[in-house]
């Protein structure tokens, strides 16, 4: 008797223990990027734009013609954000600068804001993906 009660036992450990294994492997449980993670990250890219306008670093940048304040400022607010900041005037291309560390990812989002520094009208354009 005692044996055939250690054999149940073992047969409902193993259908237990296949049953969770089913289940922590199955496909659909895997992470992939959510619909919030895209939504945050179109949201700090357009914020990110705001601020640089807002704060006088984009008008900075095209008249010292340096993008050191641009790369500082990515590299010191996001830490999981990838970026690529490009400014133009008209068709010519002006300044550029990316995230150090950060290689070009999937679903990139693209935003861009005009603004006025001096006489000139540019477009900065700012790519941002999630690492």
């Amino acid at each position: 008797m005692k044996g055939f009660v250690l054999t149940i036992d073992g047969i409902i450990a193993l259908i237990v223990f296949i049953s969770l294994f089913v289940i922590i492997s199955s496909p659909t449980l895997r992470t992939t990027s959510s619909a919030w993670s895209d939504v945050q990250v179109r949201r700090l890219s357009m914020d990110s734009l705001t601020i640089l306008e807002k704060n006088g670093a984009l008008g900075r940048a095209v008249e010292s013609n340096s993008s050191s304040e641009l790369i500082y400022f990515m590299g010191s607010e996001f830490t999981s954000l990838c970026m690529q900041i490009t400014v133009s005037e008209g068709d010519s291309h002006v300044l550029s600068a990316v995230k150090s560390g950060c290689v070009e990812g999937r679903g990139a989002f693209i935003t861009r804001r005009s603004f006025v520094s001096g006489d000139d009208f540019y477009t900065a354009e700012l790519h941002a993906w999630s690492r």
